[in-house]
Order: structure tokens, then sequence, then C-alpha cells
């Protein structure tokens, strides 16, 4: 629960906490990152399996006190789950074959695709990617593409 609530906007304007969390909340709600929704009795609420939904209860910091018997129900499965670096790179490695990338049979984190006799060298290290070519308007271009 969330004490001292501020009760007008000259209080939640002068603190810069509130500040902070209207920034996440605005990018939560823009990235689509849940919905509210009612509760099913048979799930838990931070439960999961890894391509399945997850609920979970409504964050304290963002409680909406017009909806509090609703729950949220994420609409991607790798927000800060144990799943989550094999939900990334999955979702990756599938985003990169689709892309005609072959995967380095010697190292799995090694990508390259050839185009036309140019290379792209993409590899992934954690949550990083490193994307190398001699010729940088293919990066720049692949890059556009995977920023979509």
């Amino acid at each position: 629960m969330i004490l001292n609530l501020p009760t007008t906007t000259t209080q939640v304007l002068r603190d810069h906490k509130w500040h902070q969390v209207m920034l996440e909340y605005n990018a939560l709600v823009q990235n689509s990152t849940w919905e509210l929704v009612l509760p099913k009795p048979t799930h838990n609420f931070v439960g999961c399996h890894l391509f399945e939904y997850v609920f979970m209860a409504q964050p304290s910091r963002f409680i909406d006190r017009d909806y509090l018997n609703l729950v949220c129900k994420l609409h991607k499965p790798i927000y800060g789950l144990k799943q989550a670096p094999y939900a990334w790179y999955h979702k990756l490695h599938q985003f990169l074959i689709i892309s005609n990338f072959t995967n380095s049979h010697a190292n799995r984190s090694l990508f390259f695709l050839n185009i036309g006799g140019i290379m792209v060298y993409l590899l992934v290290y954690v949550d990083d990617i490193i994307i190398t070519s001699d010729n940088d308007g293919v990066v720049q271009e692949f890059i556009l593409t995977f920023a979509q």
C-alpha cells in the first residue's frame, strides 16, 4: 500500500519521486506491458510457464484505485522472470533466422549473414549485441529493421 499519497497537483509536481514514477508508468503504458484483467481462481500471481500468459498482482507503485480487484496480465513473457534470458535469446534467435542469418555451430552466440559477398556478423553476449560489417549501410539498414 502507498502511504502519504499527494492530494493535489502542486504536491505531485514538487515531489521528484512522483515525477520518476509517472515517467516509468508512461513507459509501461506506451510499451503495452500489461492490461488489467479479472484474476482467474486457478492462477497464482507470479507463477508461470515460459510461453503462456503471466498474471501478477498490480505493482504497488501503480495500483489503480478504480480497479483494485484486477490483476496485471503481462503481454510478454520476459519481464523479470527466471526464464527471461532464454526467452529473450529465443525471440532474438527466431528473428535472426527469419532475417536469413546463420547461427554458427562453433559459437551459438555468433550469427552471420552473407548479402551478395558483404558479410555481416552479429555477436550476442547476455543482453548486449555487437554487429559489424565491412559495409556501414548494411549495418544501419539492419539496425533500423531490428528496431521495428
